[in-house]
């Protein structure tokens, strides 16, 4: 009998690519999409749209199941903050749940207060939703969620993906303690908080939770996207909009990348296609009853002009100059300048061949400036301050 997945905000930048990936697999017989549309919803709202042009939800998987010649794939519409609609999935007890659905970006949480309070109410309560169901419904399900590298205290140290041993004043403490977080924007405090959910749960329900502390992804390609033309979105604002897409897509328009700070501040950087393989793989990892496993997903780490610079020299290559400014701040990006984040990836080092960035960039120049017509330049600058 084959397995079953349900991956919860499959419509999403991330999610459909891994659906995509995890529907030409041969062992899972059924996967089941929770979607409540938000982020169509929300970057609409800032009067932006995907640059990649992509069908309904309902289309896409019509025309995934048409590929794949059989239903393989079911979609359900509505919210983990709908508790039955969540538990009369969770009754169907998967063997694997992807937790894709969070409000996905820390300029939005800080936009207002409506804003704020949706991305607490719809990432927090939608997490506990699911654990809670998860207790009470199907105990052995393995839920894979993403967290984030950005939620990480600024350290200057490689993030280990282990708990430590942490001393404090020459004193060890007794018990080991994870990697401390820090957060200055309210979505990342939510993926701080959802870490510490999902070990309760481990801990005191029996519950098996892979948490994936990812770092920013850009791009918009995979294997599967190539082979069935069932794009993802990618969106280029300064809301929704990526660093690296965002940059590509400034450029093309004939405006300058804005490098926010300085750009002297580090990020964890990775190629679509790296992040939803790695995905797509952890889901074999053999987790014990109350097994709670952290996992950074974080290949490269890059000052924000490097990647800038980079991006300019690939656009030179299709013949278009870009300038780089440097005075905008929007963010208070200029906390940390000297130190770096990076991760320890052990899983991700040894299982997954790492795509060159530059190579990454080249190819998505290539891609944006197929649909360069959809560039909305009203949406591309920064205008919000935090």
């Amino acid at each position: 009998m084959g397995k079953t997945c349900l991956v919860i905000g499959g419509d999403g930048y991330m999610g459909w690519p891994l659906v995509l990936d995890l529907a030409f697999k041969k062992e899972i017989s059924k996967i089941y999409i929770l979607d409540n549309l938000l982020t169509r919803k929300n970057v609409k709202l800032v009067k932006s749209k995907s640059i990649v042009k992509i069908d309904s939800l309902k289309n896409r998987v019509k025309k995934l199941n048409s590929i794949l010649k059989k239903k393989k794939v079911h979609l359900t519409l509505g919210s983990t903050l709908d508790k039955k609609k969540l538990d009369n999935l969770i009754k169907m007890k998967f063997n694997y749940i992807y937790h894709l659905g969070h409000q996905r970006t820390a300029p939005y949480s800080m936009l207002d207060q409506k804003r704020c309070v949706e991305t607490i109410q719809n990432n927090e309560i939608g997490f506990l939703n699911i654990i809670w169901s998860l207790k009470n419904y199907s105990k052995n399900t393995l839920l894979i969620k993403l967290g984030s590298f950005g939620s990480y205290a600024l350290s200057g140290i490689k993030i280990p993906e282990d708990d430590q041993i942490i001393t404090i004043k020459g004193k060890k403490l007794k018990t080991k303690t994870p990697f401390p977080k820090m957060a200055l924007d309210f979505y990342h405090i939510t993926k701080a908080n959802d870490s510490l959910f999902a070990r309760a749960a481990c801990i005191n329900w029996g519950l098996k939770i892979i948490d994936v502390q990812q770092s920013t992804v850009f791009g918009v390609m995979t294997d599967y996207i190539s082979l069935t033309k069932l794009y993802t979105r990618l969106d280029y604002d300064e809301i929704f909009g990526t660093v690296v897409n965002r940059f590509i897509c400034q450029a093309i328009a004939n405006r300058p990348m804005t490098v926010y700070g300085g750009g002297n501040h580090s990020t964890g950087i990775m190629c679509l296609q790296d992040a939803i393989k790695y995905l797509s793989f952890i889901r074999n990892l053999k987790l014990k009853k109350g097994q709670y496993k952290n996992l950074n997903s974080n290949p490269y780490s890059f000052k924000i002009k490097e990647l800038a610079k980079m991006t300019k020299n690939q656009l030179m290559k299709v013949g278009i100059k870009s300038k780089l400014t440097y005075k905008y701040d929007p963010r208070y990006e200029k906390n940390g300048l000297k130190i770096t984040n990076s991760a320890e990836c052990g899983i991700l080092r040894k299982n997954i061949k790492i795509s060159d960035v530059e190579k990454e960039i080249s190819e998505t120049v290539k891609l944006i400036l197929k649909f360069k017509k959809n560039i909305n330049i009203s949406v591309l600058n920064p205008s919000h301050k935090w």
